[in-house]
């Protein structure tokens, strides 16, 4: 189950995952993420483009907190929608939190521990 809470006075977007974010639960959890962004911060730019200043300042306050407390799994294709979630807003402000060990041990592994807070 997907779940996704926006706390307006803190300008931060809660997104808990289901145990397994694999290759099929993935681009579901993407499609919505960016829809709920789209809702907030109007229409997302392609997730390959360059941004330019303008995003980064639509974006400049936005916190998203991926809380991974009920997955144990986590595929190639979940890391990349932490990166470019990571990527979408100003540094230091996307957090992985509740992560299970392993989980974390490969976040590290992949190098991502200087992009996200990762605990």
């Amino acid at each position: 189950m997907f779940k996704l809470i926006y706390e307006l006075e803190k300008q931060t977007l809660f997104c808990k995952f289901p145990d397994r974010m694999d290759s099929e639960n993935s681009p579901l959890a993407a499609q919505k993420v960016n829809e709920k962004l789209d809702e907030l911060y109007g229409e997302y730019k392609d997730e390959l483009k360059k941004f330019t200043e303008n995003d980064i300042e639509k974006y400049e306050k936005l916190k998203i907190v991926f809380d991974l407390e009920n997955v144990e799994f986590v595929s190639s294709s979940f890391i990349r929608i932490c990166i470019i979630n990571a990527k979408r807003v100003k540094p230091g402000n996307f957090y992985i939190i509740n992560t299970q060990p392993l989980i974390k041990k490969t976040f590290k592994i992949a190098g991502l521990g200087n992009l996200m807070e990762i605990s």
